[in-house]
């Protein structure tokens, strides 16, 4: 891979092999760090040349291991980004990603070449200008050899690149809560603009390995990639111990995840562009749906799974075995051309039978239209006029982007209570600086209270900032039952992480609260998972002990999971509409002992369960008037959201209103006989990693 400056990253081979001392020098740490200079007007100085907005205006997002910030130029008044890596020591790893992020940043800018391989090739990159397709770098951090590296003065990683109006996942969301899908044009042209993006990162001989909507943003209407330290060259081989490797499991491709969860692929990966390809098929799908594609099955995963992680696994395991494309049903009416190409080009579980994404801009999806500017929304108008085929009918301002959420809007609770709030910055010994106040965990991670000096519920703890902290208690403190979060939040290089200090009412309450406050702290809804030696090690064990266990669910409990009540049930497949009559098919149910629902799957020849004892004991039963529903008889078991993700929920016709009533009756009996028991060591996941998908 070139590189158009004298920056020159490490390999592989070369991080593992670096001291430490030459990686974090004594003193540079976030700690020890020299403060950095402050202007008139109070914001902070960057690299001795840009003004960094620490203004909640000027706050743009936020990673597990970095922070982003609007700048300015001050000698010029250009605007910029700003990046910033909030760990508190600079490790082998986040240099490694630090200096491969500057390297790829830089190739990406230079002229398209021919490559040797002309699948990879199209002449609508012979015209394309680098600077339209991809972030442009402005300025970075350098350590005394003036290679990327810790500065010199800040002691801070920082990255200063061009700045975004936007995200394709802000794009998205917007359009989602406003409820205003997007014209078959307007998907038409992100689509080519997208294909013509990952075809030029691929013509550059790299692949992405984590495209999703929020790592494209629109830059003055061009769409443009970001997040590219975790690019690799193609045909080098991943192994799951690598961690600078970061991947999204519900946009990634069915190889990659037999890779991960299969025995026998300790040998790792080749990197090609088809992993990239998949990913930009389900994008693109949810420029119709307004939402991720895979999120219902991630969901109904996740409600069977311990946690993040496992319901990641639980996925993967899912997704290497899918043997058809995964085509959402509104795309077909939407644009029937656009759903073929996506069911026979992108979306094809056999990464042999998918095409490159420059293969399909000759798709007969382009054929024949034109793009347009759209009238009631111009873009900007620039020199590269003829590149209108990626030029973007979107928005180039007024999205809203709310990256601070104040008031809370949430309708569920996952736990809440009166709590003792410490004053920001105050002594714990000090009685007269703690206030009592009413407050929830919300159902989307965050932490929230009500102000009675407002008269709203507010947000104090983005689940951004939550996720990631360190909850513990507080032994020395003027109240009891002191509990204190330390966030991983950092305004700016040189601030120390955020820290809040709770007491609750008794030593009870205290422990429930410590409880859900962990169980935030990890959660992530729809995940982006980080390879490593500790994931390499997890996903051994789930290998080999979680797998082997699911096939024993059934060999040796036919006592527990036994029938006390069985019937013939009509149900709604995945991802099937009830009022269509093809969407049902019917299966032998039945309560079992244990409080599971258990049924007979013909495809598996074996008895699996559809909702676990812990599932029962926390549902609710609704009936449904037979005009909403194919089937009369209709009734739905729902489940209370879990960690931010809501579930669809189960959908069952009975033979006749009799039956349904008894069905009720029985699922109810069930959920008080189980409630109160957590033991969900049954592992109900089956139903839904075989034939219900």
């Amino acid at each position: 891979m070139g590189q158009s400056q004298s920056a020159r990253t490490l390999s592989p081979d070369e991080v593992r092999t670096l001291n430490p001392s030459q990686v974090s020098p004594r003193g540079q740490q976030f700690g020890n760090a020299p403060r950095l200079a402050f202007d008139e007007d109070a914001d902070k100085v960057i690299l001795g040349k840009y003004k960094m907005d620490m203004s909640q205006e000027g706050f743009m997002g936020e990673g597990s291991f970095s922070t982003c910030r609007k700048g300015k130029n001050k000698a010029t008044g250009e605007a910029v980004a700003i990046k910033f890596f909030k760990v508190q020591r600079v490790d082998a790893t986040q240099l490694f990603k630090f200096r491969r992020q500057i390297t790829v940043l830089n190739e990406l800018q230079a002229p398209f070449v021919q490559p040797s391989d002309p699948r990879l090739w199209h002449p609508e990159l012979e015209k394309a200008k680098p600077a339209r397709l991809f972030m442009r770098l402005i300025d970075y951090s350098k350590d005394k050899r003036g290679e990327p590296g810790i500065d010199v003065n800040d002691g801070v990683l920082e990255v200063v690149t061009e700045l975004a109006q936007y995200s394709m996942l802000d794009f998205l969301s917007t359009r989602k809560k406003d409820n205003q899908p997007l014209s078959k044009e307007t998907v038409k042209s992100i689509t080519k603009a997208l294909l013509l993006v990952m075809g030029g990162l691929h013509a550059k001989g790299m692949v992405h390995l984590d495209m999703k909507p929020e790592n494209l943003m629109v830059f003055d209407g061009c769409l443009k990639l970001i997040d590219v330290d975790g690019c690799v060259q193609i045909g080098s081989t991943i192994r799951t111990d690598d961690p600078s490797i970061s991947f999204s499991p519900c946009y990634c491709s069915p190889e990659w995840a037999k890779f991960l969860v299969d025995p026998g692929n300790s040998s790792g990966i080749t990197a090609a562009p088809g992993l990239d390809v998949w990913s930009v098929g389900c994008t693109i799908c949810e420029l119709v749906t307004l939402d991720a594609i895979m999120k219902p099955i991630y969901a109904n995963l996740l409600r069977r799974a311990h946690s993040h992680r496992e319901a990641s696994f639980l996925f993967l395991d899912w997704l290497r075995a899918l043997k058809s494309s995964p085509l959402p049903r509104q795309l077909p009416p939407f644009d029937a051309k656009l759903a073929e190409l996506i069911q026979k080009s992108i979306l094809v579980p056999n990464y042999r039978e998918r095409m490159t994404c420059v293969e399909c801009l000759d798709d007969p999806y382009f054929r024949s239209d034109k793009f347009h500017r759209s009238k009631t929304n111009p873009l900007t108008h620039t020199a590269d006029e003829e590149l209108s085929a990626h030029m973007l009918d979107m928005p180039t301002v007024s999205v809203r982007v709310e990256r601070h959420r104040r008031e809370d809007h949430s309708s569920v609770a996952l736990h809440q209570g009166t709590l003792w709030k410490l004053n920001s910055g105050k002594d714990p010994n000090d009685p007269a600086e703690w206030l009592q106040r009413d407050m929830w965990i919300a159902n989307n991670g965050s932490l929230c209270y009500y102000s009675q000096v407002e008269n709203k519920r507010l947000v104090l703890l983005d689940s951004h900032h939550l996720y990631g902290s360190q909850i513990s208690y507080l032994q020395k403190s003027a109240r009891p039952n002191a509990l204190q979060i330390k966030t991983t939040h950092i305004e700016a290089p040189g601030d120390q992480p955020q820290v809040y200090t709770f007491a609750a009412p008794s030593s009870d309450e205290a422990a429930k609260w410590l409880q859900f406050l962990t169980a935030a702290s990890r959660m992530e809804v729809m995940p982006t998972m980080n390879l490593g030696p500790d994931v390499a090690q997890a996903l051994e064990h789930y290998k080999m002990t979680v797998k082997n266990r699911r096939m024993k669910v059934d060999a040796g409990n036919q006592a527990q999971f036994g029938p006390i009540f069985k019937a013939t049930l009509w149900k709604v497949k995945a991802d099937g509409d009830r009022m269509r009559d093809p969407d049902w098919f019917k299966r032998e149910m039945w309560i079992a002992r244990n409080g599971s629902l258990v049924y007979y799957s013909p495809k598996d020849e074996r008895e699996l369960v559809y909702y676990t004892t812990a599932d029962i004991a926390r549902a609710s039963f609704e009936k449904i008037p037979n005009y909403q529903s194919a089937k009369p008889w209709t009734f739905q078991v729902r489940l209370p959201p879990n960690e931010g993700i809501e579930f669809a929920p189960g959908e069952f016709a009975a033979e006749s209103e009799m039956q349904r009533d008894h069905w009720i009756m029985e699922l109810t009996n069930a959920k008080r006989g189980q409630q109160g028991d957590n033991d969900d060591d049954c592992f109900g996941f089956l139903g839904c990693c075989t034939s219900d998908y």
